[in-house]
């Protein structure tokens, strides 16, 4: 199956990329500080969870070895 629209890829942000064009983008995702380090704060508690979940499911598995 082909898609027929593609949406355009952001552009990837690398050292000589200009602060201005950085903090408009951090703008445009984020809107705020606050949403930014809620964001983050989401993102981490989520991985944590998952790697826990994981971890758990590891150690029982090998507890009926």
């Amino acid at each position: 199956m082909f898609y027929t629209s593609v949406s355009p890829v952001p552009r990837i942000i690398t050292d000589q990329t200009p602060q201005h064009v950085v903090d408009e983008q951090q703008v445009k995702l984020f809107g705020s500080p606050k949403e930014r380090l809620d964001f983050y704060r989401r993102e981490i508690h989520y991985e944590t969870t998952n790697l826990s979940n994981r971890t758990n499911a590891y150690l029982s598995a090998q507890s009926f070895w």
